[in-house]
C-alpha cells in the first residue's frame, strides 16, 4: 500500500489529534511537558542545523510559551559562542563528560 493510500485510510475523526481552525495543521491533543530540552546546534554558530534548532525553539515557544524551553547546543571550539538566555548549557563537541553533565542537570 502506497503512503498516499495509508493516509486516506487514517480515521482523523477517531485519532488523538485534533485540528486547529483556520489552518490546515493537526496538533496532538495533549500538551507539552512543562520542561523541554532542545539539543544540536544554535545561531549564532553558522550551520544549517544551529538555524533549524533556533526556528525549532522558536516555534515551541511561540506555540506553548509556558513551557520551560532550554537549548542545549553543540560547540565545535573551545571558546564557544555567544549563546541568549534560552542557553544554560553547552556541549563540548569532542568531550564526553559534557553531555553528561548537561543530563545530570
Amino acid at each position: 500500500m502506497s503512503l498516499v493510500e495509508t493516509v486516506a485510510r487514517i480515521d482523523f475523526a477517531r485519532s488523538p489529534l485534533k485540528r486547529r481552525h483556520n489552518t490546515n495543521d493537526c496538533t496532538a491533543a495533549t500538551a507539552l511537558p512543562s520542561r523541554v530540552a532542545v539539543v544540536g546546534n544554535y545561531l549564532p554558530r553558522k550551520c544549517g542545523i544551529a538555524t533549524f534548532t533556533t526556528d525549532l525553539c522558536d516555534a515551541i515557544h511561540a506555540e506553548y510559551g509556558a513551557t520551560e524551553l532550554l537549548a542545549l547546543p553543540v560547540n565545535d571550539t573551545e571558546e564557544g559562542y555567544s549563546y541568549p538566555a534560552r542557553v544554560r548549557f553547552e556541549l563540548s563537541e569532542d568531550k564526553l563528560a559534557s553531555y553528561r553533565q548537561a543530563a545530570d542537570s
